[in-house]
């Protein structure tokens, strides 16, 4: 019973965090949901872990937000194009504009896109609940949770990574992957070294994704 309330608290979250990833248009609002999102991984995996192994997510995490933020502010003018999931920017009814503080999307009529998120965001939750009770009948209730938000962030991540080709974004996939990946792993192994290895994977992809964020840049200076 003491496992309910954080458990469904954790879930909620991270539900609430990874489709707001996939439906936002800002690239600051994005980073400070995917920060968000490393709380419920840390309640999570804190219920497998001692709590100063489960920290290290955080850290490690809101690390990894930080270093992409830099990147995306350092881009001249903040000319951050905006992913739309299924739509084309030249297509009719939807204007691209970018100025020296940030960019905007205008919109004439609601994106259709938006509603194959929502629809595509559920689907991938309920396969998440099947699997997670499949699981659970095995291993028993106390799993439920962990594998049910780790099921969730990986499904979710996949979604984040297939509906966008920005570098920025394809990296939140990627975190959101991996933070997915560690709350399973963690039902397995509680070794240091591999929290310490983890850790370094989270970082490893922010590098790579701020590279990818001023590689244009750097080559129009070349």
């Amino acid at each position: 019973m003491e496992l309910i309330f954080p458990g469904l608290l954790s879930i909620a979250l991270l539900l609430l965090t990874s489709i707001f990833l996939l439906i936002s248009k800002d690239w600051r609002l994005s980073l400070l949901a995917l920060a968000m999102q490393y709380i419920p991984v840390f309640l999570l995996v804190s219920q497998l872990w001692p709590v100063q192994m489960a920290l290290v997510k955080v850290i490690a995490g809101w690390i990894s937000c930080l270093l992409l933020g830099i990147g995306a502010v350092n881009l001249p003018g903040n000319n951050l194009r905006i992913r739309i999931p299924f739509r084309k920017r030249d297509k009719p009814g939807i204007e691209f504009h970018s100025d020296s503080n940030t960019a905007r999307l205008s919109r004439t009529k609601a994106p259709l896109g938006n509603y194959f998120t929502f629809f595509a965001a559920g689907t991938v939750f309920l396969a998440a609940v099947a699997i997670a009770f499949r699981i659970s009948s095995t291993t028993g209730e106390a799993y439920i949770y962990p594998v049910l938000g780790g099921i969730t962030l990986i499904g979710m991540g996949l979604l984040q990574i297939g509906f966008t080709d920005e570098p920025l974004y394809i990296s939140i996939g990627l975190l959101t992957i991996t933070a997915g990946f560690e709350i399973i792993y963690a039902l397995i192994d509680s070794s240091i070294l591999v929290a310490g290895l983890l850790a370094g994977a989270n970082l490893g992809i922010a590098v790579i994704g701020t590279y990818l964020l001023a590689a244009p840049q750097m080559e129009d200076q070349i």
